[in-house]
């Protein structure tokens, strides 16, 4: 059987993957990779009317966490501090879908503000 992370979903975030600092809620940092979409759209459709909404949205690679995130937790992508939105969704070959959305001000003062950069 084909090792699916490691061939696809570890080319993937080679290719496509940018540096997130993911920060547990039990403490600490942890540097990973994941695909970031600022703008990722979804069709509901809600009392037979289509609703386009649009989120930002990370994917990791399973193998690259402790444990799998927990809503609520938060994680540093690009310079802004987001929160994990609802219940991450994990597939069967080790990818994880994280719908996020900007960390409030109560989130925001707990965490040390990114370095400036030189």
């Amino acid at each position: 059987m084909i090792d699916f992370d490691a061939t696809v979903l570890a080319a993937g975030q080679a290719a496509f993957g940018e540096a997130v600092t993911y920060l547990p809620g039990g403490g600490g940092a942890l540097a990973i990779s994941g695909i970031f979409d600022a703008h990722w759209q979804e069709e509901k459709f809600v009392s037979g009317m289509s609703v386009i909404e649009t989120r930002p949205v990370l994917n990791v690679r399973e193998s690259d966490l402790p444990r799998p995130p927990v809503q609520g937790e938060l994680l540093r992508i690009r310079g802004r501090l987001y929160a994990i939105a609802e219940p991450p969704e994990a597939d069967t070959v080790g990818d994880i879908r994280l719908f996020l959305r900007l960390a409030n001000d109560a989130q925001a003062a707990i965490i040390p503000a990114a370095p400036a950069a030189p």
